[in-house]
């Protein structure tokens, strides 16, 4: 019987090796990092990673006490929870909690009323400007601005503050967007809920949390009490969007695709506020740094999730992209053109650090899953050493392309991986796909080649292949 730890600790060196690759890579490309630090976009995303500082634990046990002081738990019914099998009890409290933080918690404010006469009339009350902190409380608070307001009823001239203590904000319990996602997230992280800040470009905050019942990221908005409606912005308010970033402890990761709705192409606005290519580079960058700077089991955790999430967005949105021009098989040049064109586009310091780490950070795992075949990645980590891990995850890597989430595709792929009549599946079920899915799959064979020709030679034949395909 192979020990476990030894398999755990082969899994952890492949990852970090994956990892310290794109450090690496991007390290060594000074041209990239010089022009991305000129990009004020960039500089904000990765600013992000600030909204996300660590609970102290005087702010932990005020959160908890104030919860605790609530009826939210006396409101989670076992009754309710075994009406819903989708819901554990972690995702009712997360239920009661959005519900009683907006019914009868916090407070949203435009314009502040007036503290001297109590007057809330909004159309009788002017802003008059704002100005950075000055007071100790202000500074105790975090206060990012502070907002003046004038009362036409009394005249009184008074100030609001934007605070982001989470201390203060759990005192004050008013605010915005702003104000009103730091402090409810907060609450969540004090009961150790796995909470993620989500960012987008357009002027809004919401959050999300992760069940470990239902396994997948849910939209949480606590402005809204909004639960699991994450097409509210894009379909419901017809908002135009461009960015949505997840940020974590740990990471940060574009999940803009979940917020927009397929049906509305007017609604999704161009990525136009840096090079696209700068962006993920540079995300891959840091989130590669924090990564493995976690300890061993957390680390595995999240790399583990994260190629979860990439899995689902490759199922819901892959198959529907067209292949970059870049990639297709080219029948006008010869088998070794094509496979050194491939070489320049796959070894691109922006294809590898973005494509492979920022949003996979574990290939292997995204891979051996979307082929419902989870005995894959072990099979690679019983290998000699690290540097064989390192070469089934690009192996495998190619073989995320062939990925169409038909069942003709998953028997093809995993009669490929054993050497199984392949040619003679892949002509049988050839006219159930399409053009496009036909072209990932020849490049995905293009991509074994060249990785590793001697050891995929005796499933392919170049020029086997390369007649089957002008046969086509």
């Amino acid at each position: 019987m192979f020990d476990e730890s030894i398999l755990k600790q082969r899994k952890y060196e492949g990852r970090t090796a994956l990892l310290k690759c794109t450090l690496k890579k991007v390290q060594s490309n000074k041209a990239l990092l010089t022009q991305c630090s000129k990009i004020p976009f960039i500089n904000q995303v990765i600013g992000l990673s600030r909204m996300f500082p660590p609970l102290s634990d005087s702010e932990k046990i005020k959160a908890i006490d104030i919860i605790l002081e609530s009826n939210v738990y006396e409101r989670v019914k076992d009754e309710e929870i075994k009406h819903n099998p989708d819901f554990d009890f972690t995702d009712q409290i997360v239920k009661e909690i959005l519900k009683w933080y907006k019914e009868e918690f916090f407070t949203w404010v435009n314009k502040l009323e007036c503290p001297k006469c109590g007057n809330n009339d909004q159309n009788k009350i002017n802003g008059i400007g704002g100005c950075k902190p000055f007071k100790q409380e202000h500074f105790i608070g975090k206060a990012s601005i502070v907002e003046m307001y004038q009362c036409i009823n009394c005249g009184n001239k008074y100030e609001f503050p934007r605070y982001n203590d989470i201390i203060t904000l759990l005192d004050t319990r008013k605010g915005r967007c702003g104000e009103w996602n730091n402090c409810f997230i907060a609450i969540l992280r004090s009961l150790d809920i796995n909470v993620r800040y989500i960012w987008n470009a357009e002027d809004h905050v919401w959050c999300e949390y992760y069940s470990n019942k239902q396994k997948r990221w849910i939209h949480l908005d606590s402005c809204e009490n909004s639960y699991d409606q994450p097409l509210l912005y894009n379909a419901g308010w017809n908002k135009k969007m461009s960015y949505v970033f997840a940020i974590h402890k740990s990471y940060i990761v574009d999940i803009t695709y979940k917020y927009l709705d397929p049906t509305k192409p007017d609604l999704k606005l161009p990525k136009n506020k840096a090079p696209e290519e700068y962006l993920k580079a540079i995300i891959s960058y840091s989130n590669a740094q924090k990564l493995l700077q976690l300890p061993k089991d957390e680390f595995l955790s999240v790399t583990t999730g994260l190629s979860k999430e990439v899995y689902d967005n490759y199922k819901q949105f892959y198959s529907k992209k067209s292949i970059p021009s870049c990639y297709i098989f080219n029948n006008s040049l010869s088998n070794d053109e094509n496979l050194s064109n491939l070489s320049i586009h796959l070894l691109d310091i922006h294809a590898c650090s973005c494509d492979m780490f920022s949003y996979k950070p574990l290939i292997v795992e995204l891979t051996a899953r979307l082929i419902h075949n989870p005995q894959l990645e072990r099979a690679f980590l019983l290998a000699n050493d690290t540097k064989c891990i390192i070469e089934g995850s690009q192996i495998l890597s190619s073989l995320a392309m062939i990925m169409t989430y038909t069942q003709e595709i998953s028997i093809l792929t995993e009669h490929f991986l054993i050497g199984k009549d392949f040619f003679l599946s892949l002509k049988n079920c050839i006219t159930s796909i399409t053009q496009s899915e036909l072209q990932s799959i020849f490049l995905s064979f293009y991509r074994l080649l060249n990785t590793d020709r001697q050891k995929f030679h005796k499933f392919i034949d170049p020029q086997t292949l390369h007649s089957f395909i002008s046969t086509k």
